[in-house]
């Protein structure tokens, strides 16, 4: 148990890049693309968008944005910096859990994100005691041409490949994800793709979903545009980036520590006992 604690009871580590910041703001196109709905089509909706709304210590489902693997640090610092001057609550987050990962929390940005979500509370709690709420993306608020090209530039940026060159095909590629993928065939529909195919693959864990198509000149845009974003984010230096507790661009927050009866009591209310 003890083991367990001291992956539970992680630290959290806050840092603040603002040179790169204005370089990544010039790369993104801000009157053509919306940056909110950009954001949400970036975003992990494997078993749903899960989101807690209650304060019982520190929660890791609480205004949190999204989470990333360690290798993704470029594309965190990317997308943090879009939005750092209109919320400057926002902060990086360097977790060691059983699987280090790295996440984007801001109480303003998360509530922004919210307006696009469906929310059903779900049987499970975190450790902390607060219910969770699994969220699914509401195609009915990505209503403008605007907001549909932002939303698919967003979901190609980090789901999108070519797939046949010699077809001119492309793919949408994500797990357990079935609501925000029909969503993606949807729009692409919208969009005057053509070859339009949404398709489950069940013969591993977890579930595969592809939504297969041959894009219209619009999509082929908001395709070029992704690659070109990718290729910028690809080049990030992160080589100087330090999450430490030291030095003036860096703050430690620490999770509060449980005792081993308290960590039982939480996991047993988790698995509804």
């Amino acid at each position: 148990m003890s083991c367990i604690m001291k992956q539970i009871n992680s630290c959290l580590l806050f840092v603040l890049l603002s040179s790169f910041c204005l370089l990544a703001k010039a790369q993104f196109d801000a009157e053509k693309y919306d940056k909110e709905c950009f954001l949400v089509g970036t975003l992990d909706e494997y078993m749903g968008y899960d989101r807690t709304f209650e304060v019982k210590g520190e929660d890791a489902f609480y205004q949190r944005i999204e989470k990333y693997r360690l290798n993704e640090l470029p594309t965190v610092l990317f997308l943090s910096s879009l939005f750092d001057s209109d919320y400057q609550d926002i902060s990086v987050v360097k977790t060691e859990y059983i699987v280090p990962d790295i996440a984007i929390y801001s109480p303003g940005l998360s509530a922004e994100v919210d307006k696009y979500y469906n929310y059903e509370p779900e049987m499970a709690c975190t450790v902390q005691g607060n219910r969770v709420y699994s969220g699914k993306v509401n195609g009915e608020k990505i209503e403008t041409e605007k907001q549909k090209q932002s939303f698919l530039l967003g979901a190609y940026l980090r789901y999108g490949e070519a797939c046949d060159n010699e077809t001119g095909s492309y793919r949408f590629f994500m797990t357990n994800a079935g609501n925000k993928s029909k969503l993606i065939a949807d729009l692409l529909s919208r969009l005057g793709c053509t070859h339009v195919e949404y398709l489950v693959k069940i013969d591993r864990i977890p579930n595969g979903h592809y939504v297969t198509f041959t894009p219209s000149s619009k999509m082929q845009t908001v395709i070029n545009e992704a690659e070109r974003l990718r290729e910028y984010i690809s080049k990030v230096d992160t080589r100087d980036v330090e999450f430490t507790t030291a030095g003036r661009k860096f703050v430690l927050k620490e999770f509060t520590r449980l005792s081993d009866e308290e960590l039982t009591k939480r996991m047993w209310k988790m698995l509804g006992k």
